[in-house]
């Protein structure tokens, strides 16, 4: 049992690069700490101030050792964490232009190791986790906001928005692979999206499961919660 928390826990992370040997944790407290565990001997062994706001998510980066990531309202930053001292770098993001957006929605990664991130001014960014910088933009592409994000089995970017749009885009240009689909108004827009290697499945913002693809065009509701 991992204790010493000031208030709730909002997030939790384990590595994926170290067979889940460590664990990351966000608190709810007015700092929104970041602490690092090697949960297995119950030790804290690292801790970081995230942001003054609320963080949506925080996750370990799968394929590049002791990154991690972490986004919300008005903040989205890198946490480089050394093993041998327990120190967390924090770097933060930095949108070019005049276009920063107000909060980070979603957030997942490329299969060669990018970072992609929608945000409310209804872009998708790609970032370099090097660099910590934007290497490909696509502007304006869900007016309302990106939502939801996800990574194809086949390497495509799957994005769902504000406008009840999903759609599906390749990431090396952020070029529209097909004709978007819009979801019924009922069925709200899409907060989650799964791609189980078949079929999607999107949680929408009103509570309901849908099942279906792109290429058939259609989504059946699995579970509606009213």
């Amino acid at each position: 049992i991992l204790s010493g928390f000031d208030k709730g826990i909002c997030h939790v992370s384990f590595s994926q690069t170290n067979s889940g040997a460590h664990l990351a944790v966000v608190d709810d407290s007015l700092r929104h700490m970041l602490s690092v565990w090697s949960w297995q001997r119950g030790s804290r062994d690292g801790e970081v101030k995230v942001a003054s706001d609320v963080v949506f998510e925080c996750k370990w980066h799968p394929t590049i050792q002791n990154l991690l990531v972490a986004y919300g309202r008005g903040h989205f930053s890198f946490f480089q964490y050394n093993p041998a001292t327990g120190v967390l770098t924090k770097t933060v993001a930095t949108f070019e232009g005049r276009d920063k957006p107000k909060t980070v929605l979603s957030l997942c990664f490329g299969g060669d190791g990018q970072v992609i991130t929608g945000d409310s001014n209804g872009t998708i960014s790609i970032w370099d986790p090097k660099t910590c910088k934007t290497v490909k933009q696509a502007h304006s592409v869900h007016p309302g906001g990106v939502y939801a994000l996800a990574l194809a089995k086949s390497g495509k970017l799957l994005s769902g928005g504000k406008d009840r749009m999903l759609s599906e885009w390749d990431v090396n240009d952020l070029v529209r692979s097909r004709r978007p689909i819009e979801l019924p108004d009922e069925k709200g827009y899409p907060r989650v999206i799964l791609h189980t290697g078949t079929d999607l499945i999107v949680g929408t913002s009103s509570n309901t499961l849908l099942s279906g693809s792109l290429e058939h065009h259609g989504f059946a509701t699995l579970i509606e919660v009213s």
